[in-house]
């Protein structure tokens, strides 16, 4: 299960850098989120080359705090400031 879920952030982070990449360059990595998603495909990457085994929960610990505090200040700063999910 672990393998394919890691398997499915790396396809989906690829698939995401990809789309937002265009046209911005480096530019691209002066937000947080985009800092958080790529701390998640660098960890999900170590996890399966690793085996799972090793100093990986460390990185999956950074990762996983990462994309916490980037859902918490969408959920709780910018949907009810900016008018809702569609607005975003």
């Amino acid at each position: 299960m672990s393998f394919a879920a890691n398997t499915a952030i790396i396809v989906l982070e690829i698939l995401g850098i990809s789309k937002g990449w265009k046209g911005r360059s480096w530019k691209y990595f002066a937000f947080y989120t985009i800092l958080s998603n790529m701390m998640a495909l660098a960890a999900s990457i170590v996890y399966l080359l690793a085996g799972g085994q090793g100093a990986v929960p460390c990185l999956r610990y950074l990762a996983t705090c990462m994309l916490t505090m980037t859902f918490f200040v969408t959920a709780c700063i910018l949907v009810p400031g900016g008018g809702g999910f569609k607005q975003l």
